[in-house]
């Protein structure tokens, strides 16, 4: 079997990625360096996030 080269972080694209998470709900792997997987939000983060603070106009 060949080595395989070591993914790259999603979130910096520079340095390599030391999480790898598949959220099964949504089909998406997040591959990440431990200072992005430390910065950026989770998807359900971000769901929670969009949801708490949507601001809707009312006239």
């Amino acid at each position: 079997m060949a080595d395989q080269l070591p993914k790259v972080c999603d979130g910096c694209h520079v340095r390599p990625a030391v999480h790898h998470i598949h959220y099964e709900h949504t089909g998406q792997t997040r591959h990440s360096c431990q200072v992005c997987f430390d910065q950026f939000p989770s998807p359900e983060e971000l769901a929670f996030a969009c949801e708490t603070f949507m601001v809707t106009e009312t006239e």
